[in-house]
């Protein structure tokens, strides 16, 4: 089988941030919906103690940003073949 041609990469980096954005844009969507629509009637009535009073971005920003970063690089590149060495 031959080889990728000079002008087809054998990792397609371009399509990273690609995929790095589709996989934020839908956790953000998935993860938005669970927590102010399906869960938060459960998350007041169990854990309302333990909630902060006010929404903290910073924290949140941070917590989603890795969680994102860890979550998006195993997303985009799971198609991503790998090198043989050769």
């Amino acid at each position: 089988m031959p080889g990728p041609t000079p002008s087809e990469p054998r990792h397609p980096v371009r399509a990273w941030p690609t995929s790095y954005a589709i996989a934020a844009v839908v956790f953000a969507v998935i993860d938005l919906v669970w927590l102010g629509v399906v869960a938060q009637p459960l998350y007041q009535d169990q854990l309302g103690h333990l909630l902060a009073d006010e929404f903290n971005l910073v924290p949140a920003a941070a917590f989603y940003f890795l969680y994102w970063r860890r979550d998006g690089r195993w997303a985009s590149r799971c198609g991503t073949p790998r090198s043989t060495g050769s």
